[in-house]
């Protein structure tokens, strides 16, 4: 997609993320960030529902401490409340589109 970096800037005032896919757009949001314990991932759009979602979590220094697979739903809990505090990613790959969310850990 040409205007990915635009979407991404254009909605990173209120913590939203747009990716594009075949079936038109998805937003992605995630809150409470900051987080201590359940971090909830919200998806609006259109995609496939027999579709899967692979998300990582890494730290600040790249390593992976969290990988879930999960079938697409509008929303999606994740627990957090093992991790140290501090600054992640979020690394979700949605119908083969990367989005990469910064999370911080209190």
């Amino acid at each position: 997609m040409n205007n990915y970096a635009d979407s991404m800037n254009n909605n990173r005032a209120c913590g939203n993320q747009r990716i594009s896919n075949l079936n038109g757009e998805i937003v992605l949001h995630i809150s409470p960030n900051p987080v201590r314990d359940n971090l909830n991932i919200y998806f609006v759009g259109n995609t496939s529902k027999d579709r899967w979602i692979e998300l990582n979590v890494s730290n600040s220094i790249g390593q992976k401490v969290i990988q879930k697979r999960f079938e697409y739903s509008n929303i999606y809990s994740l627990d957090v409340s093992n991790l140290a505090n501090g600054v992640y990613h979020i690394i979700l790959n949605i119908e083969n589109e990367i989005i990469t969310k910064k999370l911080t850990k209190m």
